[in-house]
């Protein structure tokens, strides 16, 4: 009883260096990452109807389907009215769309400002990199919130070759019709202490439970049969703590955290099926 207590805290006190661990490399990785700009619900649907009345204008273009890149935005930094933009770029059907580059992705994916090329020669050189007949970018002139929700976007095509405008206009949206709705409840980063101390209590108890069936299962069993128990607790342990943290730690963070899960959990399951081994011996 005592080496089965002294395991435990063992395997415990593994589990509270890991968690601290991962809640500093969480706290680290928060404070250097940029800060999301404020914005309200209401700014939201402004700027997904600035989007649709792209899409509506584009559609409306004398342009035949070619080739375009997107130079995001000036004045949007995480691509909030940008992204609504690019998105009617596609879903008009006028253009053939050039992917964003691996950094523009890995930026939009770790939460850092997006580059941007947003009118004149620095829009033109981009799309020349890019190999695209056209090039499209533009500026949010305005944003409030206050008294209503107000914005203002221009959008410019230009012709790579020529490096002429082929269109452009700015999308003006004044409409108390949007309303000011209450901003969502933010979610904290991480869950409650109370919540992580019962996953903890229940990854480290629930090996016990295999104790009655130690003999005919590690001893006596066939090793698909260990090996099956042995992934069946990894699992749990993996899929408890990704519902815990679910949309809390996405990204290569979050892949990353699960990864490291995944094998602390490996290797503490392992010791824990070698310990109950050792004891029916």
């Amino acid at each position: 009883m005592i080496k089965l207590l002294r395991h435990l805290f063992e395997l415990f006190s593994v589990l509270i260096v890991v968690y601290s661990g991962i809640r500093i490399l969480g706290w680290i990785y928060g404070a250097m990452t940029p800060e999301p700009l404020p914005y309200s619900e209401s700014q939201r649907h402004a700027a997904q109807e600035t989007g649709q009345q792209v899409q509506a204008w584009l559609s409306t273009l004398p342009l035949e389907r070619q080739s375009v890149v997107f130079g995001n935005l000036a004045h949007d930094p995480f691509g909030f009215v940008g992204n609504p933009v690019r998105n009617a770029i596609w879903r008009s059907g006028r253009f053939d769309l050039a992917p964003r580059t691996f950094w523009e992705r890995l930026r939009l994916r770790m939460g850092w400002t997006l580059p941007c090329w947003p009118a004149g020669e620095s829009l033109i050189a981009y799309g020349r990199s890019r190999g695209t007949e056209l090039a499209i970018g533009g500026s949010v002139l305005g944003f409030a919130d206050e008294p209503k929700p107000e914005l203002e976007v221009g959008v410019e095509i230009v012709e790579i070759a020529t490096g002429h405008t082929v269109a452009s206009k700015n999308f003006v949206l004044r409409s108390s019709a949007i309303g000011r709705l209450l901003d969502p409840p933010v979610s904290s980063s991480s869950p409650a202490p109370g919540a992580v101390l019962l996953w903890l209590a229940a990854i480290l108890f629930l090996p016990l439970g295999i104790m009655p069936f130690a003999r005919p299962l590690l001893i006596e069993g066939s090793n698909f049969a260990i090996l099956l128990t042995l992934f069946g607790l990894v699992a749990f342990d993996v899929g408890s703590a990704y519902v815990l943290y679910a949309g809390r730690c996405a990204g290569w963070p979050g892949a990353a955290l699960i990864l490291l899960l995944f094998g602390l959990s490996l290797a503490l399951n392992f010791k824990y099926l070698t310990f109950m081994k050792e004891l029916t011996l």
